[in-house]
């Protein structure tokens, strides 16, 4: 597929997703909310995103919008979105008016068509989304589908329109869709909402609500609807026309938990065509709600309004040929009354129930299928009313029918079985009618009976017909000669016409349209003849048919009573004044038949040849249709087959044999039509108030299946020549259905005194069971069996009576045993006779009856159970309950005074009935466990205590007083810090359901408080052990701390911070407090050397000496030795006070310095080489450079030498000193030299010295 189209952006607006994801905000929900319109965000002005699924085509832009141009029979596109804005326009050319385009929306947007949309052909539009129509929406299109539900691929390429899906979307409709002539429109949804136009010109219109949905267009169920889950609902609010064709608002409920509504409001027309095509409307809420206002015509057509509830307002006008109304119950009220008369006016009207709820609740409708007339009816047109209930009709208000017989009322009750069942008619208001039928069942053979134009008939007796010919042996004897028939047996039709006698015919089907004889119209149309006689004279052939009337001199009489008490109507007619035809049907008082006996004469004074007569039908009113078709009755007497059900006539050759045969071309045949229910048969009132053999009731029959047309059908006697008053008979027999009608003209006997006649009954035979219902005794025993076969046809009741315990009696209801029963004679000319009697017994059973009780539960509460929760029955008949039951209703067994939970044995008892063997059924009492919810209470301690001891609480539901629970907790092991789990699940009570909930149990953390101990050291010894103690709190017996302790960093004199921090245990709240190091100051005494000098010479070095302690090495006392100021002869102190180091605490001893008079002599003043031990004391120091003193000051430098200090820096030092002491300063080399030296000297004086 080629694509050629403008590129488009949509942009969905808020309200628009909300319509998408209903049924959060249905579109339904929108429109009830305020003008849908200003709402929405401007939808995609085109279609977008199409992709071609299957068939051929092309999508192109014009000045107006997009054209899909397809190429073949079908075309399926997917689309993102399908909207057609305001003043744009969409066209589908197509190959002609049976092409399908099919669009399918796969986006979530939905579906806004405010533009034009046309077509050649059909477009379906499914979208799950949603699907709106505006009011300036304009479709012109040949078929319109839209749906919000899916179409499988499978099906789509099938052309199969089986649409199915869970969306909840709506279709709203506000704007124009026409269809051209014969197309169609179908809104398929879970909610259908038109207030728009829609037309379809003899086609079709369908809006249906569910969930899965079949759409047969031009087949003849427009619509089929399903539904699982929806709610759904069609609003019928616009205008909806299809002139000639059809129009289906189909909602379909899931459940009892969901609704199907209608809503009618507007108007929908199906008016009839120039063609003559007529139009139906069918609106159907199937199990919901049907509200029917407004507007609805189809003048020559068919409405049905079907629904579980049906609501009409008094405003809402229906016009149709027939309306079909069908809800559960229904009531015409004043307000459906209205519509009715007002449908009446311009066609017939059905009224019908479905008398069925099962699976569902009808609150406010019933169930029962029943019509009540509430509010008069009254109408003047020939159209016909049926009232057509599954159950009962009640005539509570006035019918009034004033028009001619063509209309009516027909009555059809207990229409949900063959026989009606219990059904009733009951009218406490008139029905006043030219015409009015009734019908109890559906079975259209059933119960039935008619007033038209004043003369009253009632449908239902039938007999056998037979014929004898002349020759025939069979004539003489008991029983009819040949049958018509061999299953099924015609209908007989007796009648009057006043003042003409009584007419009477055995064509079944109600063939006979003479002015003397009257048919049962229930049957089909008359045919042309009853019955014919003919003759040949000079040539000529004189025929007529049906010509016993005034002109030919016909005669009607009755004979006087014959032999065997017979009765004999006899009528007579002479054709063309020359063959006589005489017809007599008499009844014989024993017989089980009666006898049509025909002679011919000829009157003429020359023979007659060729003399027949026939008892001929031709009716060519008839069809060969299968009865499964389905006739429906149209509700006029004379043309309906049988009123709301199929015609059953059929057909039957005959297997006599005698002296007669067939019309030419034809078998011999009867058209008969089955009954099988008691029969009145008459026209007027009674012409024989005695006849009462003729309305016993038959044995059931089976419906034939078809109706046959033939033509000439016939039995035809030959009479062959009569010469001038010469006779020939003709002689027909017809059964009574095997009853005689022995003395039923009895009062008419001429025997002088009553009839003593002996009874003889005896034991009922056969076994009997207690139905709550009589066992007639006439069933039991019946005339023939009571008096004789020659009283057969007396009817209890009439003529005689059963006798129990002095009292008259029928029959029998209650179980018991019943002997003694006699006979009493009612018949005039009759009496029981004094001897020779043999009474009845019978014997009726109780019926068995099953008393079961119903299980009982309740919640264990620690009280005794007493009583029990009601019982069930099964058994009972004929709709008896427990109120015919005597005693009183008990229960016992163990269930009586239970407490615990558990299951016990409930047995009811205490009734009794003498109707019923009652037999009891245990049932069981369940003490339930009375649910509880219990919780362990969490619990804390701390490292090392015991535990707390564990408990438990009630945390839902409650303990009965004085209950208690059994086990015990338990909790997770551990004795860490930490949480445990502790377990309620041991905790029980067989009496309760318990959740057990889990507690915890904390173990908190041991609190101690610790301190670093304090510790103290000399400068410069070693550090002491770092130890802590537990200040507060306590160690458990075996813990210890893990970690070290750290101190600041330093060996300087001063204060450091022992850091505890290191230390912990996980099971201890530890608090910690730091402790110090204090470095004291070393010890060390110190004095100043004692020294000497003679007057005038120059100071000595100042020097110390250590008394005690040492100094650490590389340590030294900065500051300088002083001496108090003097140069006179004496003693001078020598102060220390300024030598320092702030590592050691000095502690100083006086020195001196004594000058000395120089009483010396010169050479004595040359002091000696010095000794190694002056290098240590100090003292005047001699260097191997001459001899001359050098400084002590120099030696201690020195010594500092010789202890470590780099000898280039005891130079430096030691440069400037001897350059202040007037000494000679030597080179630098020599003092070198020197040095090294005196550095080796010491050094070995110091290894050798102690």
């Amino acid at each position: 597929m080629s694509s050629h189209r403008q590129t488009r952006s949509l942009h969905p607006g808020s309200v628009r997703r909300r319509l998408r994801d209903a049924p959060r905000l249905s579109l339904l929900a929108l429109l009830c909310a305020g003008p849908v319109g200003p709402l929405l965000a401007a939808p995609a002005a085109l279609p977008s995103g199409a992709q071609l699924l299957s068939g051929q085509g092309q999508v192109s832009s014009t000045a107006e919008g997009l054209r899909i141009t397809q190429q073949s029979q079908r075309l399926a596109l997917d689309w993102q979105q399908f909207s057609i804005g305001s003043g744009r326009s969409v066209e589908f050319v197509q190959p002609g008016r049976s092409a399908v385009a099919i669009n399918r929306v796969l986006g979530t947007e939905v579906s806004t068509i405010q533009g034009t949309l046309k077509a050649n052909g059909q477009v379906f539009l499914l979208n799950p989304n949603g699907i709106w129509f505006t009011p300036s929406a304009q479709v012109n299109v040949g078929s319109l589908v839209a749906s919000t539900l899916s179409l499988q691929s499978e099906d789509l390429t099938a052309g199969r329109y089986r649409f199915e899906g869970s969306s909840r979307a709506s279709i709203i409709h506000e704007g124009s869709i026409q269809a051209s002539s014969g197309g169609a429109v179908a809104l398929l949804a879970a909610r259908v909402i038109n207030s728009g136009t829609i037309q379809a010109p003899a086609g079709q219109v369908a809006l249906g609500a569910g969930s899965r949905t079949t759409l047969d267009l031009g087949g003849p169920v427009l619509l089929q609807v399903d539904n699982e889950t929806l709610e759904t609902e069609i609003s019928q609010g616009g205008a909806i026309r299809a002139d000639g064709g059809r129009i289906w608002l189909k909602a379909q409920a899931a459940n009892a938990l969901t609704a199907s509504v209608i809503n009618h409001s507007g108007i929908t027309e199906a008016q009839s065509l120039h063609s003559g095509a007529n139009g139906e409307i069918i609106l159907f809420a199937h199990g919901g709600v049907l509200n029917l206002d407004g507007s609805i015509k189809a003048p020559a057509g068919f409405v049905e309004t079907s629904g579980q509830v049906f609501h009409s307002r008094p405003t809402a006008q229906v016009q149709a040929a027939r309306w079909l109304l069908d809800p559960v119950n229904l009531d015409i009220d004043a307000s459906l009354a209205s519509t009715v008369v007002s449908a009446l006016g311009s066609g017939d009207v059905t009224l019908t129930t479905t008398g069925s709820c099962t699976g569902v609740t009808c609150t406010g409708t019933g169930s029962e299928g029943n019509i009540t007339v509430s509010s008069p009816v009254a109408w003047s047109s020939n159209n016909t009313l049926t009232l057509q209930a599954d159950n009962n009709i009640n005539v509570n208000a006035a019918l009034t029918h004033t028009g001619t017989s063509a209309g009516g009322v027909i009555f059809l009750y207990g229409q949900a079985s063959a026989e009606g069942g219990s059904s009733n008619y009951s009218a406490s208001a008139a029905v006043s009618s030219p015409s009015v039928q009734w019908r109890k069942g559906s079975d259209q053979a059933s119960l039935r009976y008619a007033i038209k134009d004043g003369n009253y008939f009632l449908g239902n007796k039938y007999m056998e017909l037979g014929v004898c010919g002349p020759a025939s042996s069979a004539c003489s004897s008991g029983s009819s000669g040949g049958k018509f028939g061999t299953t099924n047996k015609p209908s007989l039709f007796f009648g009057r016409s006043t003042g003409a006698g009584v007419g009477m015919t055995g064509d079944a089907d109600g063939f006979g349209s003479g002015a003397d004889l009257r048919i049962d119209y229930f049957l089909p149309g008359a045919p042309v003849e009853l019955f014919t006689a003919g003759y040949t004279q000079s040539s000529t052939t004189v025929s007529q048919a049906n010509f016993a009337n005034t002109a030919n001199s016909a005669v009607f009489e009755f004979l006087p009573v014959g032999t065997g008490n017979a009765i004999t109507l006899k009528y007579s007619a002479v054709l063309n004044s020359k063959l006589k035809t005489e017809q007599q049907v008499s009844l014989a008082g024993s017989n089980k038949y009666f006898t049509l006996n025909v002679a011919l004469t000829n009157m003429d004074s020359s023979d007659l040849t060729n003399v027949q007569y026939a008892r001929s039908f031709d009716p060519d009113n008839t069809q060969d249709k299968d009865g499964s078709a389905g006739f429906t009755t149209t509700n006029k007497i004379e043309q309906t087959f049988a009123a709301g059900d199929t015609a059953s006539v059929v057909s039957a050759t005959s297997a006599g044999s005698g002296n007669y045969f067939t019309a030419a071309g034809s078998s011999a045949k009867i058209v008969y039509f089955s009954t099988d229910a008691d029969s009145k048969v008459g026209y007027g009132s009674a012409f024989y108030s005695n006849l009462s053999g003729m309305t016993s009731a038959a044995n059931a029959l089976s419906k034939g299946n078809s109706i046959t047309a033939d033509t000439g059908i016939g039995i035809i006697f030959s009479a062959g020549t009569l010469t001038p008053g010469q006779s020939k008979n003709y002689t027909l027999r017809a059964s009574l259905d095997n009853r005689s009608i022995a003395d039923i003209l009895s009062d008419l006997n001429s025997a002088a005194g009553p009839v003593s006649l002996a009874y003889t009954l005896g034991p009922a035979g056969g076994s009997r069971t207690y139905r709550g219902t009589p066992y007639e005794l006439a069933s039991l025993w019946s005339a023939a069996d009571i008096f004789g076969a020659s009283y057969s046809a007396w009817v209890p009741g009439n003529d005689y009576t059963f006798v129990f315990n002095g009292s008259n009696v029928t029959g029998f209801t209650n179980a018991g045993s019943y002997t003694g029963i006699g006979v009493n004679i009612l018949r005039s000319g009759f009496q029981v006779a004094a001897s020779g009697n043999t009474p009845g017994s019978l014997n009726i059973s109780p019926a068995p009856l099953s008393v079961t009780a119903i299980n009982a539960s309740k919640t264990y509460d620690g009280s005794a159970f007493a009583g029990g929760n009601g019982v069930s029955y099964s058994g009972f008949v004929n709709g008896e309950s427990a109120a015919v039951l005597g005693g009183t209703l008990a229960f016992s067994g163990a269930s009586q005074g239970a407490i615990r939970a558990g299951s016990y044995a409930l047995m009811p008892q205490g009734l009794s009935s003498t109707n019923y063997d009652i037999s009891y059924v245990p049932g069981s009492l369940s003490i339930l466990q009375r649910p509880i919810t219990v919780a362990a209470d969490s619990k804390s301690k701390t490292y090392g205590d015991s535990d707390p001891g564990l408990t438990w609480s009630v945390v839902s539901g409650t303990l009965v007083s004085g209950d208690g629970l059994s086990g015990s907790l338990s909790r997770e092991a551990g004795q860490a810090a930490g949480s445990y789990r502790i377990d309620a699940s041991a905790l029980s009570n067989p009496d309760y359901l318990i959740s057990a909930q889990s507690g915890t149990l904390s173990i908190q953390r041991r609190p101690i408080s610790i301190r670093a101990d304090d510790k103290n050291k000399i400068y410069g010894d070693s550090d002491p052990s770092l130890s802590w103690s537990v200040v507060s709190g306590e160690l458990i017996s075996g813990d210890t701390l893990k970690g070290s302790l750290s101190r600041d960093a330093g060996q300087q004199v001063g204060s450091y911070r022992i850091d505890v921090s290191g230390l912990s245990n996980p099971d201890y709240l530890i608090s910690t407090q730091n402790g110090s190091l204090n470095i004291q100051p070393r010890p060390l005494s110190i004095r100043p050397d004692s020294l000497s000098k003679y007057l005038g010479e120059n100071d000595p070095l100042l020097t110390w000496s250590l008394r005690s302690g040492n100094l650490l090495p590389g340590d030294m006392l900065t500051g300088s030795l002083v001496r108090q100021p003097g140069e006179a002869i004496g003693r001078y102190a020598i102060d220390a006070s300024a030598l320092s180091n702030s590592n050691y605490l000095l502690m100083r001893e006086p020195g001196y310095l004594e000058i000395l008079p120089d009483t010396r002599s010169a050479w004595q003043r040359v002091p000696p080489p010095p000794e190694p031990s002056q290098a240590k004391g100090g003292g005047v120091v001699f260097l191997p450079d001459g001899g001359r003193p050098v400084s002590p000051r120099l030696v201690s430098i020195q010594l500092q030498t010789a202890d470590g200090l780099p000898p280039q820096e005891a130079l430096n030092q030691l440069v400037p000193e001897l350059r202040g002491s007037g000494v000679r300063t030597p080179s630098l080399p020599d003092l070198q030299t020197q040095f090294q030296q005196l550095e080796e000297r010491l050094r070995k004086e110091a290894t050798a010295s102690p």
